[in-house]
């Protein structure tokens, strides 16, 4: 991203860098803290998102004005799905430069996702507009793992499976702490299964299970789940998989998703001598 550009008189100069080193180590103390913190509240099963805020707010008085600062604020605000709110958390250093400036941009794209799923917009160009922001982000911010996640979920959403795969991958050789491996491995499980790699697609759904337990009651997690298991020929799990999202959302049954499901899994028993699934006709 951009960087400050000096001019004047040598003793404004030596002034300013001081200053910008004396806010930047600032801003570096309050990233680091936002790694710890946000770990605490949101890195478990059932995260505590207004915890999370409660406790951020409380470095306002130090870190006000870093940038970081507010566009993490703004990021917990996507969590609770507040995108008002984390819009104008934003606004005070929407145009400020700073080595953290990219994550007003990754806050701008989550709230755009938010805003755009509310109102039922999401298409194709409206994504792929999104997916080019991302890309660029990405090159420009080669170790910042968030990127990655956020990048790798958009390329699944547009069934970019290949594409999905390899930079979720990549964000996991990064190694690097970050709040969203459950996504990570939730979007790996969708985008495996759909390219036939049913043991990668049943590995990263324990993965995602064993992080965050709750990722069971996204069905489309869940359609994974049972593809998987049925391409590797565990009907009998398949087909509980399926008889979950049903018992816990039983408006999903006549979806087009969920039929899909129930016929792949169907199909996949036919193929190997099985009986077909109870109600498939």
């Amino acid at each position: 991203m951009k960087r400050f550009i000096y001019s004047g008189l040598i003793l404004v100069m030596s002034g300013a860098c001081v200053t910008t080193e004396a806010a930047e180590d600032t801003a570096s103390w309050c990233e680091r803290e936002w790694l710890t913190q946000s770990a605490m509240f949101a890195d478990k099963d059932q995260p505590d998102y207004s915890g999370l805020l409660e406790r951020w707010e409380g470095y306002g008085g130090k870190c006000q004005g870093t940038v970081t600062y507010e566009a993490r604020l703004a990021f917990v605000y996507y969590l609770l799905d507040q995108p008002e709110k984390a819009r104008v958390a934003l606004q005070p250093v929407e145009h400020k430069k700073s080595q953290y400036d990219f994550l007003v941009e990754i806050a701008k794209v989550l709230i755009e996702t938010t805003e755009l799923t509310r109102s039922n917009s999401a298409d194709t160009a409206h994504l792929e507009r999104i997916e080019k922001n991302l890309q660029r982000l990405m090159k420009q911010h080669p170790d910042h793992v968030e990127v990655y996640g956020l990048l790798g979920g958009i390329e699944t959403l547009l069934a970019h499976h290949e594409q999905a795969i390899e930079i979720l991958e990549s964000a996991l050789k990064l190694g690097k702490s970050f709040n969203s491996k459950a996504g990570i491995y939730r979007n790996l499980t969708i985008s495996y299964a759909e390219v036939d790699r049913y043991q990668d697609a049943y590995d990263a759904a324990e993965n995602a299970m064993g992080l965050r337990r709750s990722v069971t009651d996204d069905q489309y997690f869940m359609y994974a789940v049972a593809k998987a298991n049925a391409g590797l020929g565990n009907f009998a799990d398949a087909q509980m998989d399926l008889k979950l999202v049903a018992a816990k959302k039983p408006e999903l049954k006549s979806t087009t998703d969920f039929k899909s499901a129930v016929d792949f899994v169907s199909k996949k028993m036919e193929k190997s001598g099985q009986f077909k699934m109870s109600g498939r006709k």
